[in-house]
Protein backbone atom coordinates (compact mmCIF):
# COMPACT_ATOMS: atom_id res chain seq x y z
CA UNK A 1 0.00 0.00 0.00
CA UNK A 2 1.27 3.47 -0.90
CA UNK A 3 1.83 5.97 1.86
CA UNK A 4 0.14 9.34 1.75
CA UNK A 5 2.24 12.32 2.72
CA UNK A 6 0.25 15.40 3.65
CA UNK A 7 1.98 18.71 3.23
CA UNK A 8 1.09 22.33 2.81
CA UNK A 9 1.16 23.55 -0.78
CA UNK A 10 -0.10 26.68 -2.44
CA UNK A 11 -3.13 26.72 -4.68
CA UNK A 12 -0.85 27.33 -7.67
CA UNK A 13 1.29 24.28 -6.80
CA UNK A 14 -1.85 22.14 -6.48
CA UNK A 15 -3.10 23.48 -9.80
CA UNK A 16 0.23 22.60 -11.46
CA UNK A 17 0.19 19.07 -10.01
CA UNK A 18 -3.36 18.46 -11.23
CA UNK A 19 -2.59 19.93 -14.63
CA UNK A 20 0.49 17.73 -14.98
CA UNK A 21 -1.55 14.65 -14.09
CA UNK A 22 -4.34 15.49 -16.52
CA UNK A 23 -1.83 16.11 -19.34
CA UNK A 24 -0.24 12.72 -18.64
CA UNK A 25 -3.61 10.97 -18.85
CA UNK A 26 -4.54 12.77 -22.10
CA UNK A 27 -1.14 11.94 -23.58
CA UNK A 28 -1.54 8.25 -22.71
CA UNK A 29 -5.09 8.14 -24.11
CA UNK A 30 -3.91 9.86 -27.29
CA UNK A 31 -1.33 7.09 -27.80
CA UNK A 32 -4.03 4.42 -27.42
CA UNK A 33 -6.44 6.02 -29.89
CA UNK A 34 -3.79 6.68 -32.52
CA UNK A 35 -2.52 3.16 -32.85
CA UNK A 36 -1.55 2.21 -36.40
CA UNK A 37 -4.53 -0.11 -36.93
CA UNK A 38 -6.95 2.82 -36.39
CA UNK A 39 -5.50 4.72 -39.36
CA UNK A 40 -4.92 1.65 -41.45
CA UNK A 41 -5.80 2.31 -45.09
CA UNK A 42 -8.46 -0.06 -46.39
CA UNK A 43 -9.51 -0.96 -49.91
CA UNK A 44 -13.14 -0.67 -50.98
CA UNK A 45 -13.53 -4.44 -50.55
CA UNK A 46 -11.99 -4.37 -47.04
CA UNK A 47 -14.18 -1.41 -46.01
CA UNK A 48 -17.28 -3.21 -47.29
CA UNK A 49 -16.32 -6.38 -45.44
CA UNK A 50 -15.76 -4.55 -42.13
CA UNK A 51 -19.12 -2.75 -42.39
CA UNK A 52 -20.88 -5.82 -43.82
CA UNK A 53 -22.22 -3.93 -46.82
CA UNK A 54 -21.66 -4.16 -50.56
CA UNK A 55 -18.89 -2.38 -52.42
CA UNK A 56 -21.66 -0.48 -54.26
CA UNK A 57 -22.86 0.91 -50.91
CA UNK A 58 -19.32 2.11 -50.13
CA UNK A 59 -19.11 3.87 -53.51
CA UNK A 60 -22.56 5.42 -53.05
CA UNK A 61 -21.69 6.70 -49.56
CA UNK A 62 -18.47 8.16 -50.93
CA UNK A 63 -20.30 9.90 -53.77
CA UNK A 64 -23.57 10.95 -52.09
CA UNK A 65 -23.09 10.98 -48.32
CA UNK A 66 -19.63 12.44 -47.88
CA UNK A 67 -17.69 9.34 -46.85
CA UNK A 68 -14.06 10.48 -46.60
CA UNK A 69 -11.59 8.70 -48.85
CA UNK A 70 -7.97 9.00 -49.88
CA UNK A 71 -6.40 8.50 -53.27
CA UNK A 72 -3.25 6.42 -53.39
CA UNK A 73 -2.19 6.67 -56.98
CA UNK A 74 -5.34 5.64 -58.82
CA UNK A 75 -6.65 3.56 -55.94
CA UNK A 76 -9.27 4.65 -53.42
CA UNK A 77 -8.52 3.96 -49.77
CA UNK A 78 -10.37 4.58 -46.52
CA UNK A 79 -8.94 5.18 -43.06
CA UNK A 80 -10.48 2.68 -40.70
CA UNK A 81 -11.02 5.36 -38.03
CA UNK A 82 -12.83 7.67 -40.49
CA UNK A 83 -14.95 4.81 -41.78
CA UNK A 84 -16.12 3.85 -38.30
CA UNK A 85 -16.72 7.51 -37.42
CA UNK A 86 -18.82 7.98 -40.58
CA UNK A 87 -21.03 5.02 -39.75
CA UNK A 88 -21.48 6.19 -36.17
CA UNK A 89 -22.31 9.78 -37.20
CA UNK A 90 -24.55 9.04 -40.15
CA UNK A 91 -26.27 5.95 -38.73
CA UNK A 92 -26.27 4.47 -42.24
CA UNK A 93 -26.90 0.87 -41.25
Amino acid sequence: MKKLLLTEITFEELEQLISKGVRAVFKENHKETNQPNQDELLTVAEAAKILKVSKVSIHNWKKNKGLKYHKVGRSTRFKKSELLEFVADKNVH
